[in-house]
């Protein structure tokens, strides 16, 4: 996917098929948390796609509070 995003072009079509492909994607907690950051700091949402759009972003980038079960260097609860 050679796509870039030019300055010019400010909107981008939520509904359009080829944006709603989904992909599984594995990161470390301080990605989530910068990924998190950077929504809420530069993120200006305006109208209900993006309100929408910014609330899933939220709900898919929660970071799991670390429990004494989880080992930590898998990400596996312990058996």
């Amino acid at each position: 996917m050679d796509e870039s995003i030019t300055p010019q072009q400010t909107t981008i079509d939520l509904n359009a098929p080829e944006n709603l492909v989904e992909y599984k994607l594995t990161l470390t907690v301080g990605q989530i948390k910068l990924l998190r950051l950077l929504i809420e700091k530069n993120l200006q949402p305006k109208g209900y796609e993006m309100i929408k759009l910014t609330m899933d972003l939220f709900e898919r980038l929660q970071v799991p509070e670390v429990s004494p079960e989880l080992d930590v260097a898998t990400g596996e609860a312990f058996q």
